[in-house]
């Protein structure tokens, strides 16, 4: 792999779930866009989400996928001048990679106030040239004023999920008169956080508003704890259904209680929730948690209508 006369943005995706490695993809992708670099990235799995990125992916250009092996090019001296991490968790990447003595820590006020959430910072100024050519973007959460549509347009689930999602959208109807629910367990501590209890009440809530609305009203419901998914057809069995899964998401230690720390997310329960993510596009998403990442990208492929069935434009 050779960076030379390159300017370019890497995307560390190795940390936290399915989406929020989407959200660290999606907005290195939107930045090298924005600024007319070169996208690269690395995906790195674990035990909160252990799959290999082609197992659950296609992307038109495989090349934009490196590996830590690659990385390590970027140790040397040649390139560290030349480099600049961005990341909340700065260096978190080296833990694979050995010592961070030789990279050049500049300043970055500009890029760390935008990705904080915005933090002020006027889009204009991420037009200009930076003055690293490397950029590593380690973060886990989705960057503001960039348009993180881009990267979904190309991403695509891999060919035996895509004929998934196609057998289940035509065989249940699957369409924006459906309403779209992600009831989310793994994003708190265990049911003894009171988040989590007035988290599925409101959205029982909501549910009983819009039957209340259309008392046929269909509500395709997916969830990574199987027990939240029979709570919610038992509550309100003529309306909620969902997709029935061959695995879903574990504890690490059975014994405890808690997810926190403690979550195993297998290859077979990742393909699953790409599965029920994709779906989401197509009904009219509006049951989720502002905490849970796979809410917020389930959410934003609705409005976006993006049709991974549909073929890339040329």
């Amino acid at each position: 792999m050779n960076f030379d006369d390159e300017q370019i943005i890497i995307g560390m995706s190795r940390k936290h779930g399915l989406g929020n490695r989407l959200h660290c993809l999606e907005s290195a992708y939107g930045y090298a866009k924005l600024t007319g670099r070169k996208f690269y990235f690395v995906w790195d799995k674990d035990d909160e989400c252990n799959i290999d990125f082609e197992e659950g992916f296609n992307l038109p250009d495989p090349d934009m996928q490196i590996s830590l092996d690659d990385l390590e090019l970027l140790l040397d001296d040649k390139y560290a001048e030349r480099m600049q991490v961005f990341s909340g968790l700065r260096y978190i990447y080296l833990n694979r990679l050995g010592s961070s003595s030789n990279l050049r820590n500049k300043s970055s006020v500009i890029f760390e106030q935008f990705v904080r959430r915005g933090g002020g910072a006027d889009v204009s100024h991420l037009k200009q040239d930076q003055e690293e050519d490397i950029i590593i973007y380690d973060g886990y959460k989705e960057l503001k004023y960039i348009d993180l549509e881009l990267f979904f347009k190309l991403l695509k689930p891999n060919g035996e999920l895509m004929d998934q999602i196609k057998r289940y959208k035509d065989d249940n109807g699957i369409d924006k008169s459906v309403i779209g629910a992600a009831i989310r367990g793994t994003d708190w501590k265990d049911r003894s956080d009171r988040r989590y209890t007035s988290s599925i009440e409101e959205q029982k809530k909501e549910i009983e508003l819009i039957i209340e609305s259309d008392k046929n009203k269909r509500i395709f419901l997916t969830s990574d704890e199987p027990e939240l998914e029979e709570e919610f057809r038992a509550t309100f069995p003529n309306n909620v259904f969902f997709r029935s899964k061959d695995e879903s998401v574990s504890k690490i230690n059975a014994e405890s209680g808690k997810w926190d720390l403690n979550i195993m997310r297998d290859k077979t329960s990742v393909k699953e929730a790409i599965v029920d993510m994709y779906l989401m596009a197509y009904t009219d998403f509006k049951i989720w948690h502002q905490m849970s990442s796979f809410g917020r990208i389930s959410d934003r492929l609705s409005q976006w209508n993006i049709d991974c069935l549909k073929e890339n434009d040329a």
